[in-house]
């Protein structure tokens, strides 16, 4: 028994950056493995909230990976949080959007702040929400994880 109970909780080993599935938008986005960050951030432009049947929703674009074009989407708005950049001495409150993601062999719903990071190279960052208990972060390693194929992820929810 206990030799099944440690190959089930295997430990993923991640490099700085990886391939990661988001659903929605159903496709794949480099993504920057950050263990600082508590929560998982991705880049949102033209962010409109709005009230759906007396709950609040959010509209906004992200930027297809490869074709460069906006693409909108609708979530429900979980929550705010108030985040504090280094060296800014004002806290933003950001909208946080729940969404699926797939990274090598983790498949979690997680939830995801949403700001501008057009400034930075990678559209998303993810952080302890996902990796604390299921990944080992490796710095020193780039991409360790199989791309993902949409084709195998597209019809698991």
């Amino acid at each position: 028994k206990e030799q099944s109970a440690k190959t089930e909780t295997q430990t993923t080993i991640l490099g700085g950056l990886e391939h990661v599935y988001l659903d929605p938008p159903g496709m794949e986005f480099s993504a920057r493995i950050d263990t600082g960050a508590q929560t998982s951030s991705l880049n949102a432009l033209d962010i409109v909230e709005f009230e759906r049947d007396g709950k609040p929703f959010v509209r906004f674009n992200v930027i297809h990976p490869q074709t460069g074009e906006k693409l909108e989407l609708t979530r429900r708005l979980r929550r705010y949080v108030r985040v504090k950049e280094l060296g800014n001495k004002e806290s933003q409150r950001r909208p946080v959007v729940r969404m699926r993601v797939v990274l090598a062999d983790i498949d979690e719903q997680i939830n995801f702040t949403l700001e501008n990071r057009s400034r930075f190279k990678h559209q998303v960052l993810i952080g302890r929400n996902l990796l604390q208990d299921l990944a080992i972060v490796d710095v020193s390693k780039k991409y360790t994880t199989v791309k993902t194929d949409s084709s195998e992820t597209g019809g698991k929810k």
